[in-house]
């Protein structure tokens, strides 16, 4: 059985990068276009409907992202250790449960992390903050949180995404009751549309698909 990982490499990556365009335009469109049919009339969606579903469509993007970047370490495992699929998930996982309940697949920490421990210090995932562009690292891990906070809204992921507001430039008088919606589609507020976090994020998520396109 080949262990060739060239194959599965191409279609991740054609995949991730599929998505990131796809979802990058339709946020677009909606701001944009977006409208809606009230008793046979056109109208533009609310605002408040807009930042509703650029959160769906973030949190299928980030989803897109943390499934890619798991397939992406694998790969790596399989070209290190010269293994099949089903080896690799035990070296990179649990040798009894493989990567059941191995989480935190798109946090930056978590992959350095792992990629020091399975792969070695000297691996490009290793030196992952230096090997992205300026700031990517961190919007790496501002997106993890994001993501948690509307999928788990509890109060320890709100205060887990509460303790970035200065970091994402939303302004102290602005704070309260501010949602993944509107941080997503309104700040940083001197920015245009198209370098809000949303694509800022999604700037992140093109930059990890190009270093493992360059490096893996």
């Amino acid at each position: 059985m080949s262990n060739d990982i060239k194959p599965r490499k191409k279609r991740i990556l054609k995949d991730m990068r599929d998505t990131l365009e796809r979802n990058s335009k339709l946020r677009e469109k909606l701001h944009k276009n977006g409208t809606w049919n009230n008793s046979g009339i056109s109208q533009s969606l609310p605002n408040s409907d807009k930042r509703d579903l650029t959160v769906f469509i973030f949190f299928e993007t980030a989803a897109a992202f943390e499934s890619f970047s798991q397939e992406a370490f694998l790969l790596a495992v399989r070209k290190k250790f010269g293994v099949q699929p089903k080896i690799a998930t035990k070296l990179a996982g649990n040798i009894d449960r493989g990567l059941e309940r191995v989480m935190g697949w798109a946090a930056p920490p978590r992959i350095v992390e792992r990629a020091k421990a399975i792969l070695g210090k000297t691996h490009f995932l290793v030196k992952l903050k230096d090997n992205l562009p300026q700031n990517h690292y961190d919007w790496l891990s501002h997106a993890h949180r994001m993501r948690n906070r509307i999928a788990h809204p509890s109060e320890e992921a709100k205060q887990a995404l509460n303790k970035l507001h200065t970091v994402l430039n939303i302004p102290q008088t602005e704070r309260k009751g501010v949602g993944p919606g509107r941080i997503l589609s309104d700040y940083p507020g001197q920015s245009a549309d198209d370098d809000r976090w949303f694509h800022r994020f999604l700037k992140a998520y093109q930059s990890y698909c190009d270093l493992i396109s360059s490096k893996l």
